[in-house]
This record gives structure tokens, sequence and C-alpha cells, in this order.
């Protein structure tokens, strides 16, 4: 309708040339078609913002996801929409980072174990793979486990039996 509106002053313009209200009509109408433009531009780069920022989410590309959202947000401020993808790709990169960090403590008390269990200290072994299986559980790291219980209950015993042999409670020995 403002294109409308616009051919009518023009032409009004046209008639009376002398006349100042349709020159401010046209001034008038051709800032509200600039800003509509404007604003179509806008919503265009923000749609294409956010489809970027999805694209990318989708991808695990959560950096890139993050940087599009913050970008869309730019252009259209406040919106809940963008504020709201920001948010939950800030709480998937913070939970990946906190998997991280698991991880390596994880793989860190399974080293620190198989340490312990080549010096033979089997019940600081057992210590550490129990903190390992404390945040997460493994498999290999449940046998680990298992293994060094019984090779230190292997060496107690062995050692018990020895020490009764040499103080000569041959009885004891045997059991």
């Amino acid at each position: 309708k403002y294109e409308e509106a616009l051919k009518k002053y023009e032409a009004a313009k046209g008639l009376k040339p002398d006349e100042q209200a349709p020159k401010d009509r046209i001034e008038e109408i051709k800032k509200i078609l600039d800003g509509l433009a404007n604003q179509k531009e806008k919503e265009e780069k923000y749609n294409t913002l956010m489809a970027e920022g999805g694209e990318a989410q989708t991808k695990e590309n959560l950096e890139v996801a993050l940087s599009k959202y913050e970008e869309a947000l730019q252009v259209k401020p406040a919106d809940a929409e963008a504020q709201k993808k920001i948010n939950e790709v800030k709480k998937l990169i913070e939970d990946k980072n906190n998997a991280k960090e698991q991880e390596a403590k994880f793989n860190e008390f399974v080293e620190k174990g198989d340490d312990a269990v080549n010096l033979k200290d089997y019940q600081e072994a057992v210590s550490f793979y129990q903190k390992a299986l404390d945040i997460k559980e493994d498999e290999g790291v449940n046998k680990k486990k298992k293994d060094a219980e019984n090779r230190g209950r292997y060496e107690a015993s062995v050692s018990v039996a020895d020490q009764s042999f040499n103080a000569g409670d041959w009885q004891k020995a045997i059991d």
C-alpha cells in the first residue's frame, strides 16, 4: 500500500510542484519503505544465522553454533529464541568440558592403580581403581580391581605362611 500512496503523492507533486505537503509525505513514505526493506534484510540475516547455528549445533561444532547464535542476537537484540539457543549451547559446552575433566581423572586413577600394581601395593591399587569406577563403570577397570584384590590376598597369605615357616610353626604355615 505504501507504494501506491507514493505513486499518488508523486502524481500530486507533479500537479502542484510548489506544494510542500506532497513532498513531505513522499519523504515520509520513502523512510518507511527503507525501514521495511532494512527490517526484511535483518530478518533474513537473523534467519540465516539461526539456521547456520542450528546446523553447526547438529554437527556438534558448538563453538561455531554459539558464535552464530550470538550474531543472531546482535541482529535482533533481546530475541528469546536466540538467547535460548545461546544458553543451550553454553550448557552443552560446559557439559562437554566436564566430561573431558572426568575422563582425565578416570584415566589418572587407572594409571595410578596400574603403577601401584607394578609396585605390588595391591591395597593402594584397589583404592585407585575404585576411585576410577566411582567416576564411571568400566569392565576392564573392574577386572583390574578384582585381580589386585586377589593378588593382595594371595601375597598376604604367602607372607603369613613364610613367617610361620621361618618361625617353625609348621601347622600355621600349611594352613
